[in-house]
């Protein structure tokens, strides 16, 4: 008797680092996998977690975990009448229980992180190719590149060995964006699961990866809450900036839960950095 198929979900967010003196955009795409049987695993840890943070409020539960409103927070920048519940995080002791806390989400044992990073100037440089323009006229290209296309190669390339080793089928949820963005990912992630990537092959991609669903943010999901914290951490990281509060607490724990792969190699199968 065939062994059944293990059902997985990639929860998916974004995240971009601009050096505006190096002149640097550095762009990543990141998730978490987790067993469909386990979601309920993750939401019971974030639930805990508001319950901790916010246990003066009379529905914590129903609180999205946004990292921005974090970050807004710690500069002063945060719409307190749009997200008042996010003022205590003005303090910088608050912030690093915080993550403190949150870190400690990743250790239940249910989460496995896969994503790509890319330096989008050094790509462009090396592998857009412009006509010659014609004055007054917008700027042609013989050839131009796409970060989304490149990094979801990345990540799929990834996740689908994932589900390969683990003998699984796994859908994609990315957090909804708008009507344009989103139909723009799915096309990437459609073009990428026709012609298979560098080391998967369409046929594998085909067998393992089910499809892609987008689900706002104010649907509290837990998978994209968790998702939301991770690819800002990597794409600081390879930006060579300092981690929130210069405390990398949160990115050594990320880093530890990367995807390994069979060859116990977490810089191939986890986060792929390209140049």
């Amino acid at each position: 008797m065939a062994t059944k198929q293990k059902q997985y979900t990639l929860y998916i967010d974004e995240s971009q680092t601009h050096n505006s003196f190096e002149k640097q955009q550095h762009f990543c795409m990141a998730g978490t996998i987790i067993n469909d049987k386990e979601y309920n695993t993750i939401e019971n840890q974030i639930n805990n977690l508001k319950r901790t943070i916010w246990s003066d409020c009379s529905k914590p539960d129903e609180i999205i975990l946004h990292q921005k409103n974090i970050i807004d927070a710690s500069k002063g920048k945060l719409d307190i009448s749009r997200f008042p519940e996010y003022e205590r995080f003005k303090s910088k002791g608050f912030r690093k229980r915080f993550y403190s806390e949150f870190a400690k989400i990743f250790d239940c044992g249910k989460i496995c992180i896969v994503g790509g990073i890319i330096d989008v100037e050094y790509m462009e440089k090396c592998y857009d190719m412009k006509k010659p323009q014609i004055s007054g006229q917008p700027i042609q290209y013989r050839n131009q590149t796409n970060k989304y296309l490149i990094t979801l190669q990345l990540l799929l390339e990834n996740y689908c060995h994932f589900l390969i080793l683990h003998n699984g089928k796994g859908r994609i949820v990315y957090e909804s964006i708008s009507e344009v963005e989103n139909e723009r990912i799915c096309s990437k992630f459609y073009q990428i699961k026709l012609m298979g990537s560098m080391y998967i092959t369409k046929e594998a991609m085909n067998n393992h990866l089910l499809g892609i669903n987008f689900i706002r943010k104010d649907d509290n999901n837990a998978g994209l809450q968790v998702a939301d914290f991770i690819p800002y951490a990597f794409a600081r990281e390879h930006a060579q900036f300092n981690q929130l509060d210069k405390d990398d607490t949160l990115l050594r724990k990320m880093k530890y839960y990367r995807y390994r792969g069979q060859q116990n190699v977490q810089e191939r199968y986890g986060i792929k950095y390209m140049p």
